[in-house]
């Protein structure tokens, strides 16, 4: 009897704190099951995203492929997740990197977005601060100028009035 080369298959159950990583060429590959194939490594991290999210970039032949692999990997079906893989493999190996491309893309679009906006809140809050710190401190000069205006000239209660035009129309609006 002639033996037949079969993939061996290294299966590690990970928490969803902690992810294995396989290297395929110049690619990682986290996923929750990591196998020695790097095409059924492929579909390893795309059948163990949990939220389907790939799904939305892939085919309807591999987006069925995929949940068909997510929902017989929690059965523990492994001779169907086995040939579900292959498939998979086959059918959908070039559709797979653009749609993890395309995800993490998105991904990386809304957590640059969602930091432009923190550091715009950042940004206006500083001013805000620096702008009352910045009325603080006229209010503080009026009222030293005030209590001194009848020893002041002509020209600093003109200086003085005018400040205070200042001042109302920039921390009073």
């Amino acid at each position: 009897m002639k033996a037949r080369w079969m993939p061996m298959l290294l299966l590690v159950a990970l928490s969803t704190a902690a992810q294995a990583q396989v290297r395929c060429g110049s690619m990682v590959v986290p996923g929750r099951l990591v196998e020695r194939n790097c095409d059924a490594a492929m579909a390893t991290r795309v059948a163990g995203d949990a939220a389907g999210e790939v799904n939305r970039y892939l085919s309807p032949t591999c987006a069925t492929l995929n949940d068909g692999i997510r929902t017989a990997s929690r059965q523990g079906n492994y001779n169907t997740v086995y040939e579900l893989r292959k498939e998979f493999a086959r059918k959908c190996a070039d559709e797979v990197n653009d749609a993890l491309s395309r995800s993490y893309r998105e991904r990386e679009q809304a957590r640059e977005q969602r930091e432009s906006q923190k550091r715009q809140a950042e940004e206006a809050q500083a001013r805000t601060r620096a702008q009352a710190q910045q009325c603080e401190g006229m209010r503080d000069v009026i009222q030293s100028r005030r209590k001194r205006e009848a020893a002041l000239n002509p020209t600093e209660v003109a200086a003085l009035r005018q400040f205070e035009a200042g001042y109302n129309e920039r921390c009073l609006r």
